[in-house]
């Protein structure tokens, strides 16, 4: 009888300690845990221990302690996973951002150092501005990126565009100046030139002689009658028909053609402009022409606003002329004095400088592109593939855990691991649901919950021991 009532107080004593140790974990976080206390009626639990009861309770313990070896393993291994995860994390990208951002001043500073020969000019110009535009770009990628906005990087791409765009027609331009300059140093187009400078040097000349004498005409058009006037004018025009034949039959030169052509619409321009002008004077009624080009018509002349207008025609078309003469004169001397194969070897250089730049440029863009391509090595797809096993490795010590004895003394012990577990694998399901790269609160919700539930383990884990400390005496 005295074991009997001995035995009856002694688990007592043991469910009361487990009562106790769950009222002391709902007070110790701020996030209650919902425990069903057990409830046990005094005559039924005052019997002893049977002999298989105490079988149950040893089996209860030992698939406890493989359980929880396998739930600490399983946090050891979600451990080192996490920490392995560097590439997803956000700090992986600012420093990626920040190192694309310092290295393509590499890219800018080269560009600044291409060859600006006169010839060059304009072509390293506009590879220096686009570079400088796409570095720009990089460094505000650098200090405004945001987790999972893909908007940001548009503004890289849009400048990365504009520089390919840049390196294209620098590239065109480039290929055209060697093919000219080439020209230029041709023998063969060397000797054409030289005939054309002798040609173009008597056109040029009597083209200025005819400007000359148009000039000195209208100086002394006070001192002239109208017919005379008109009849200078008529051998202004005689001597520019001879002209426009002479201008026709310069020597044809393919470095030259553009100016040639230049030089036939410009005298064809001013041929029409002296002869309109003649045809007006011509049936003018009276001329009071001044001293100087534009003559001072009478007012009221009803032919005063056409050949003013003709005036003005003919002087403009002069200034033309003149611009095109000098143009094609200082085209034809550098030719002749080498200062093409000068241009030449500038182009060349500058080229083989650009090579150099473009291959450095094209590097850091398929740096860039491999880092986008892969997010920075930060394999979505592997991710989710891993917490899948993650989820059905806690998903598998949640069975094993509901596979525990629950008979009346052990239940509140089951309800804690059970509830333990169902926090993890939730918060595992829900990680495999939200998990998104590069941000910071991937595993808030995965850190509470195993905090919550390392909790429940270790009161299980007490109240556990308490019982088969207490089983010992029976």
């Amino acid at each position: 009888m005295k074991s009997r009532f001995r035995t009856y107080l002694l688990l007592c004593a043991a469910l009361l300690f487990l009562a106790f140790a769950l009222a002391c974990r709902g007070t110790s976080s701020p996030e209650t845990v919902p425990v069903t206390l057990p409830t046990f009626s005094p005559p039924q639990s005052a019997r002893p221990l049977s002999a298989g009861d105490l079988e149950q309770l040893n089996q209860f313990s030992t698939q406890h302690q493989a359980i929880a070896q396998e739930w600490d393993q399983f946090h050891h291994e979600f451990d080192m996973w996490r920490t392995e995860l560097t590439s997803c994390s956000r700090s992986s990208v600012e420093r990626a951002l920040q190192d694309f951002a310092v290295s393509f001043n590499v890219v800018t500073e080269q560009a600044r150092d291409l060859s600006r020969a006169e010839v060059t000019r304009e072509l390293a110009d506009s590879l220096i501005t686009a570079a400088e535009a796409e570095e720009t770009a990089f460094r505000q990628l650098r200090d405004h990126w945001q987790p999972n906005s893909p908007s940001i990087f548009e503004a890289v791409e849009q400048s990365r565009s504009e520089a390919a765009s840049a390196q294209r027609q620098v590239e065109d331009q480039a290929e055209e100046l060697q093919k000219e300059l080439y020209e230029m140093t041709d023998p063969d187009e060397l000797r054409t030139v030289e005939e054309l400078s002798v040609a173009f040097g008597e056109v040029s000349d009597a083209w200025t002689g005819i400007h000359d004498d148009y000039e000195v005409l209208w100086r002394v058009a006070a001192d002239l009658d109208d017919a005379e006037i008109v009849s200078r004018l008529g051998g202004l025009i005689e001597r520019f028909r001879s002209l426009m034949d002479d201008v026709d039959r310069l020597p044809d030169s393919d470095v030259v053609e553009d100016e040639i052509e230049m030089l036939r619409r410009a005298a064809n321009a001013e041929s029409s402009s002296l002869s309109e002008l003649f045809e007006t004077l011509a049936k003018a009624d009276e001329m009071v022409p001044s001293a100087i080009w534009i003559p001072a018509l009478p007012e009221g002349d009803e032919t005063t606003p056409s050949i003013e207008l003709h005036l003005e025609a003919m002087n403009a078309a002069i200034d033309e002329a003149e611009a095109i003469l000098r143009d094609t004169r200082r085209t034809i001397r550098e030719i002749l004095d080498g200062s093409a194969s000068e241009d030449l070897d500038e182009v060349i250089s500058f080229v083989s400088e650009y090579e150099m730049l473009r291959e450095n440029w094209n590097a850091f863009h398929e740096r860039y592109n491999q880092w986008r391509r892969t997010e920075g090595g930060c394999d979505r797809g592997e991710v989710l593939q891993s917490v899948g096993q993650l989820k059905a490795r806690i998903g598998d010590i949640g069975r094993r855990v509901r596979d525990l004895p629950q008979s009346g003394y052990l239940l509140s012990v089951y309800n804690l691991l059970v509830d333990a577990a169902d926090r993890e694998e939730g918060a595992i399901r829900v990680l495999q649901n939200t998990w998104q790269p590069f941000t910071v609160d991937a595993f808030i919700a995965v850190d509470r919950e195993r905090d919550n539930a390392n909790g429940l383990r270790r009161d299980a884990s007490i109240a556990l021991q308490e019982l088969l400390s207490r089983a010992e005496g029976f």
